[in-house]
């Protein structure tokens, strides 16, 4: 089998690829191993992630990694030495101030909507109160509802995405292809030379940016048909595979 090339920038989205899913604890000894992994390969190690830049900072410091990151599915990115994330170019103040408002009335219909949103800088996730077997009727009925608030002028500048626990909104020109962008000029790397790695249909545009990409074994079918690699195993354990893979001496 022919050796991939060695990337010289490696971005990997956090659920779905670190742990099993929002909620799900990270395997200890196996972010141990990555965090070795991406040490003893020198190759720059970005999370790419839709969660907050508090969250994003944690998982920085446990895995001792000072590459800029991308959050909120790529309106930010957060630089570890400073502490702090910066805005995207992406993101507008006309598309922060929508995003205010539209915050405003999704929280006021929280109760009525049965769900909750995380806190965050500007992207939108809302989650169904209920978890479990109810989970994916609640999160149909609850996309449905939330379009219902919002008009057709106000969605035409939207991005609207579904994961397998969340829906996320972000202005449109935001995702992860745009965060991706981002990091590749920040760091001064080609896109062509950047690793994508995720599982789920709203990390293809910072897929479809990369010169590389591979997922774990756990990813949506769409993801799996459009990968350029797919790892044997799931979740961290596909990730591990994919960076011996694509970090290895071997590929060069």
């Amino acid at each position: 089998m022919t050796c991939p090339s060695r990337p010289k920038l490696v971005l990997c989205d956090m659920d779905g690829c670190l742990s099993k899913d929002k909620g799900f604890p990270f395997d200890l000894d196996a972010m141990s191993k990555l965090r070795d992994l991406i040490h003893s390969s020198g190759i720059p190690f970005a999370l790419a992630t839709g969660r907050s830049d508090p969250y994003v900072e944690a998982v920085t410091q446990a895995l001792d990694i000072t590459t800029p990151c991308m959050c909120e599915h790529g309106c930010y990115l957060y630089f570890p030495s400073l502490k702090r994330p910066k805005a995207n170019s992406c993101l507008t103040p006309a598309g922060q101030e929508l995003m205010d408002h539209l915050r405003r009335t999704i929280e006021a219909h929280c109760a009525q909507l049965n769900c909750f949103t995380e806190l965050k800088r500007t992207c939108l996730s809302i989650h169904p109160c209920r978890q479990g077997k109810e989970l994916q009727s609640d999160l149909e009925l609850l996309i449905a509802n939330v379009k219902a608030l919002i008009t057709p002028e106000q969605l035409a500048e939207l991005q609207v995405n579904r994961s397998s626990c969340t829906l996320d909104i972000v202005p449109r020109g935001c995702d992860k292809g745009a965060g991706a962008w981002a990091l590749c000029q920040t760091l001064r790397v080609s896109p062509n030379d950047a690793l994508a790695i995720g599982d789920s249909e709203i990390d293809l545009p910072m897929m479809a940016v990369c010169g590389l990409s591979a997922a774990p074994g756990n990813a949506r079918p769409a993801v799996k048909e459009r990968t350029g690699w797919l790892a044997p195993s799931e979740n961290i354990f596909g990730v591990l595979e994919i960076l011996d893979r694509f970090l290895s001496e071997r590929a060069r």
